[in-house]
């Protein structure tokens, strides 16, 4: 799931960075003052729900985010947090909470069993606007792509091999610089950029953020690369590889499936279905 799936109307809201009605609830992108909090939450958008084994891979995501740490709990194993981090998740969406950098979900969310049945989850229960309001599962399924648009992250499609998602990850890990991921430094470095105070890009929405940083990045990498190739200090076999400063490349395939029978002596690719793969 991407943005460009979504309908023309929700993509227009999406890149302007406002708010979206589903299903009677009003969905805000997140805010770059939750910066930290996103990232603890964002695990429950971006899950797959294919590394799950039967039932809880037919479920519903939520009810098998219930479903899957309620049976933990009750084993007396640790939980997954999965649930936990949905709620943080709508907390800071809904905005609940607005004036807190990190939502007390205790306060804000309560858990409605169906009767009868204490390991099914039948809604989340929080009050907006005053109202008292139950989120239910097909209530978050519906919200989950336009949350993910609305911040910028992927849900994988239902086909999707989680092998070969994690592979991908962990390639960009080993190719990624030793770097201090804090978001306070990318905000520092938009708010010199733009002449923008931070205090004021703390409004902003966490993907407005991210696509100024990454415009910025992309025109500095253009300028960089096509200084160095012009004044002969380099040649790009394929051209420079940030050939436009306005629009970025598009993408061919992935990191993964290119670098498969290559990346862990060919056993990579015979685990996620290639037996034939020779082992160097």
């Amino acid at each position: 799931m991407n943005l460009n799936e979504l309908p023309a109307d929700l993509r227009g809201k999406v890149n302007r960075y406002k708010p979206i009605a589903v299903n009677g609830f009003l969905l805000h992108p997140i805010r770059v003052r939750n910066y930290l909090s996103f990232l603890q939450a964002r695990p429950a958008i971006e899950y797959m729900q294919q590394r799950m084994k039967f039932p809880l891979i037919s479920m519903p995501l939520l009810s098998a985010y219930y479903k899957l740490d309620f049976d933990l709990m009750t084993q007396g194993q640790a939980i997954t947090g999965l649930l936990s981090k949905t709620m943080l998740f709508l907390a800071l969406a809904l905005r609940l909470s607005p004036d807190e950098e990190t939502p007390n979900i205790a306060e804000l969310f309560g858990i409605k069993a169906e009767r009868g049945r204490p390991d099914s989850l039948e809604a989340l229960c929080c009050t907006i606007d005053g109202e008292a309001r139950e989120i239910t599962p097909a209530d978050f399924e519906a919200m989950r792509p336009v949350l993910a648009a609305q911040n910028g992250l992927t849900i994988q499609p239902k086909d999707a091999n989680p092998e070969l998602v994690d592979c991908e990850a962990e390639i960009a890990q080993i190719n990624a610089a030793n770097l201090d991921a804090d978001p306070d430094h990318m905000i520092a470095a938009v708010a010199a950029l733009t002449g923008t105070d931070e205090d004021e890009i703390g409004d902003w929405a966490i993907l407005k953020l991210n696509r100024r940083a990454e415009s910025f990045k992309r025109m500095l990498d253009y300028m960089i690369c096509g200084f160095a190739e012009s004044s002969g200090m380099v040649k790009f076999t394929k051209g420079n590889p940030f050939p436009n400063p306005y629009f970025p490349r598009k993408k061919e395939g992935t990191t993964a499936l290119s670098a498969l029978n290559s990346f862990g002596g060919g056993a990579v690719e015979r685990a996620v279905g290639n037996p034939n793969a020779k082992t160097t």
